[in-house]
């Protein structure tokens, strides 16, 4: 009587299984590599993948390892770790540095042969199975490069950058936000906290900042005279109709009474000194309700 013998994904031969998807453009870090003996020693090279180009190599795209390595010292010219893989869209095959941040691991225990959906036609951030594993921490999350956040976002504590930040719609931020550099704001926003930023503010629409502050600093020796007083106009569009805006000087020249008039709302507003011979730096705060 035969006898059937129940195998299963352990006992098949090894196939590659490791799959990554390119996290942006990826055609200037998809290479070919190849040999050649000379002077009694083989040299490798590394060069560009046929046919790569911006189009055939976007953001998105789920590329799956053929097995196929490259080590440093062990193959020449290499001086980083490397791995083949293919495209199955493009078709195009090539050595990636899976720990360049183009790239982002997908899947590291489903064979190349099984397709991305039915007809492996899948690519694009846009599409469900083109998306990488899920993140859920407790922990920190620590980013050395760009934060690119293109859905939704619920952050219920507080949140700092010290370069520009970029919200780009639809997110709730419970806590307090600040910046030291330009704040950005497309729309459909909620900030229940204080917002703050030493830079400027730009909105888009349907944003409501439950508190929020912006501060700068002139000097009055780049204003202008007018009548017995020295005047400075300064642009900001986080300036409102009804802001308050309070001045300071910071160093003293010839100072004078110090106001704040002439608001054009998301534009301008005046710092206006009684000494028409003033030279001081004035710090000044806008407060929004």
């Amino acid at each position: 009587m035969a006898h059937i013998t129940n195998n299963n994904n352990g006992s098949l031969p090894s196939v590659p299984r490791r799959s990554y998807i390119s996290t942006e453009v990826f055609n200037s870090s998809f290479y070919t590599y190849t040999t050649a003996f000379n002077g009694l020693v083989f040299n490798g090279t590394l060069g560009s993948v046929p046919s790569s180009s911006v189009t055939a190599c976007p953001s998105g795209r789920i590329l799956h390892e053929t097995g196929k390595k490259l080590f440093p010292g062990a193959n020449p010219g290499i001086t980083d770790y490397m791995v083949s893989v293919f495209d199955p869209i493009s078709m195009l095959t090539g050595f990636i540095n899976p720990n360049n941040p183009n790239f982002s691991l997908m899947n590291t225990d489903r064979a190349a042969y099984l397709l991305d959906n039915v007809t492996g036609s899948n690519a694009g951030l846009s599409s469900q199975t083109a998306r990488a594993n899920a993140l859920y921490t407790r922990g920190d999350v620590l980013a050395g490069g760009r934060f690119d956040l293109s859905g939704n976002a619920m952050i219920y504590g507080n949140t700092s950058t010290l370069g520009n930040s970029y919200i780009g719609g639809n997110e709730l931020v419970g806590g307090n936000t600040s910046t030291l550099g330009n704040a950005y704001i497309q729309g459909n926003d909620y900030v229940g906290g204080n917002f703050s930023t030493i830079g400027n503010v730009f909105f888009g629409s349907n944003v409501y900042l439950k508190n929020n502050y912006t501060i700068g600093n002139v000097n009055m020796t780049n204003g202008n005279v007018s009548s017995s007083y020295k005047q400075y106009f300064v642009s900001t569009p986080n300036v409102r109709a009804n802001s308050v805006v309070f001045l300071t000087y910071t160093n003293q020249s010839n100072a004078g009474i110090l106001n704040a008039d002439r608001i054009v709302p998301f534009s301008t507003f005046r710092i206006a000194s009684s000494s028409s011979t003033d030279e001081g730096q004035v710090n000044w705060m806008i407060m929004n309700y």
